[in-house]
């Protein structure tokens, strides 16, 4: 990257002001420097440049190059308004592939639809909305940036909406470590509908994603107590109080035989456990359709899937579901 473009950049970053408009590089210089010096405390903000250089020059970053054209695809088409103009395309593409081999163990390179996947719940969640590379290894996210540069604003909790649980074990503020643990849940969701993104299990992967793990499983239960019963289950994806109660209706009038007190010990958090469990087994052979998941329909305010009021986000799953679906689309449609 040369002196000039690197400046002009990040004067354009800086001020909004077109790069046309910029005539006396000079200025930019000198703007740029102070800029950088109250940012990262450098005596000298002309290193923050040599940094770019050598991290590009040395051959440093990957060839991603389907990953980081999707990115600047993305940035450059109108079906992704909220798209920030200044994604670093490689940076990202390198962190999220980084990342991805961390939880999968190789490369995301060839693998279309799980890419795809990925920049979906990142524009859908975030909007992309961009960490500004300064360095190789120094990422400053957008609510980090001094009040001194307005044009930033950031009121997402992460790049994936990462919510801090107690199983986190990374730095909050290292953009990769909450890669790495938005993509261990999201490979957890995948894997419960056949470890592989297809069109049709697309819906309850992003389904799952905002109304916790199992939830469109659990919706198909819920259906399924409502059907027989004539009960009015919210079909929320999570097994509680009233779904144990008509578990325990439905056991007495068909005869189940289940015991009431391992229904009463179903744990609302731990879905996983009830689908491998001897109640759940039981379900389904009586009642097989239960085993074909359905789209569930929550407010956005699940223990997992609970979300901040951003900009771009619905307030249901349903909604979610289908903009998440057709945002997909489009990014797979940058391809043709």
């Amino acid at each position: 990257m040369n002196r000039r473009k690197f400046i002009l950049d990040s004067f354009k970053l800086i001020t909004g002001a077109s790069l046309g408009v910029i005539i006396n590089t000079g200025v930019a210089t000198t703007v740029f420097n102070e800029y950088a010096k109250q940012l990262l405390d450098y005596q000298d903000a002309n290193h923050v440049e040599q940094c770019f250089d050598d991290y590009e020059d040395n051959g440093i970053t990957p060839d991603l190059s389907s990953l980081e054209k999707k990115i600047e695809s993305m940035k450059g088409s109108k079906n992704f308004s909220r798209m920030n103009n200044h994604v670093d395309g490689k940076e990202w593409a390198r962190i999220i592939d980084s990342a991805y081999q961390k939880v999968i163990g190789e490369s995301i390179e060839g693998k279309d639809n799980y890419q795809n996947l990925i920049l979906t719940i990142m524009y859908q969640e975030a909007g992309f909305r961009s960490e500004r590379r300064i360095s190789p290894n120094v990422f400053i996210t957008e609510d980090k940036v001094p009040e001194c540069v307005p044009y930033f604003n950031n009121d997402s909790l992460g790049p994936m909406q990462v919510h801090l649980f107690d199983d986190f074990e990374g730095s909050p503020d290292s953009i990769e470590d909450l890669l790495v643990y938005s993509m261990q849940r999201l490979d957890k969701v995948v894997q419960i509908y056949g470890g592989e993104v297809t069109e049709e299990n697309l819906p309850y992967i992003f389904g799952d994603w905002v109304s916790g793990d199992y939830a469109s499983k659990v919706a198909a239960v819920q259906k399924m107590l409502n059907d027989e019963l004539k009960v009015g289950i919210d079909l929320d994806g999570d097994l509680g109080p009233m779904s144990k109660s008509a578990i325990k209706q439905l056991n007495e009038q068909y005869k189940l035989a289940l015991d009431r007190e391992e229904i009463e010990a179903i744990d609302v958090g731990k879905k996983g456990e009830f689908f491998e469990s001897e109640i759940y087994q039981i379900l389904e052979d009586n009642f097989g359709y239960i085993s074909e998941p359905i789209i569930v329909e929550a407010n956005m305010n699940g223990a997992e899937g609970s979300l901040k009021a951003i900009r771009g986000v619905p307030g249901d799953s349903k909604e979610y579901i289908e903009r998440a679906i057709t945002t997909f689309n489009n990014i797979g449609g940058l391809e043709k």
